[in-house]
């Protein structure tokens, strides 16, 4: 497997001088894309075009790679379970399969949301059949609406929970003068997690200013 940042993230001063206010850099739920190696199966071609689906998936609904961690990972799968060839003046082949989505949360290994679609392809080769059933995934419909409102909630409980813990990480890693440490742990809590994320203001400046010095 391979491991995409669904957006490039870039460390480094320049991204806080970006911000007014270094307590205001945007936290936001992010998520980094696993996709599959390439595979008798799969063409580099289909797996660009699957890369191409699942950010314009995610990005739909307002989850993006920006922050300076990615906890969760975003992955597909993909199976054939049918696949037939229809005999003509020109065979075409025509394939079934489904399509899943997961998203993981990479310490626990434990699943924060699942999607699945069943899809079909068509075309004059096997190939060609799954490259068109790959053209066919859907980026926007109600039960992809309700797969990202799980993975969403289901993440800011996650750092609901676990805000104490990271805070005190944070405050542990400056004190070390590990301030890369700090603001990757400190920038890993989204700006939905309102009670939390009020608390980490002030130690997000802290661990800033040290970084720059």
């Amino acid at each position: 497997m391979r491991i995409l940042t669904l957006f490039f993230i870039c460390f480094s001063s320049y991204v806080f001088a970006q911000q007014e206010y270094a307590g205001e850099a945007p936290n936001t739920i992010s998520l980094s894309l696993v996709l599959p190696d390439n595979s008798e199966m799969l063409s580099q071609t289909d797996i660009r075009k699957l890369e191409s689906k699942i950010q314009h998936l995610v990005t739909n609904y307002g989850v993006s790679g920006e922050g300076y961690t990615n906890n969760f990972v975003i992955y597909p799968t993909y199976e054939i379970y049918e696949h037939n060839e229809v005999e003509g003046m020109k065979n075409i082949h025509v394939i079934e399969a489904e399509f899943n989505l997961f998203v993981k949360e990479i310490n626990s290994g434990k699943i924060f949301g699942s999607y699945n679609e069943s899809i079909k392809g068509d075309g004059y080769s096997r190939p060609k059949a799954i490259t068109k059933s790959i053209s066919k995934i859907s980026t926007s419909n109600n039960e992809i609406n309700a797969f990202m409102d799980e993975v969403k909630n289901n993440i800011i409980k996650f750092y609901t929970l676990n805000c104490p813990r990271i805070l005190d990480d944070a405050d542990t890693a400056i004190k070390m003068q590990q301030y890369q440490k700090a603001i990757g742990l400190l920038y890993s809590i989204p700006k939905e997690v309102s009670g939390c994320y009020k608390n980490i203001q002030e130690k997000q400046i802290i661990a800033y200013n040290g970084y720059i010095n």
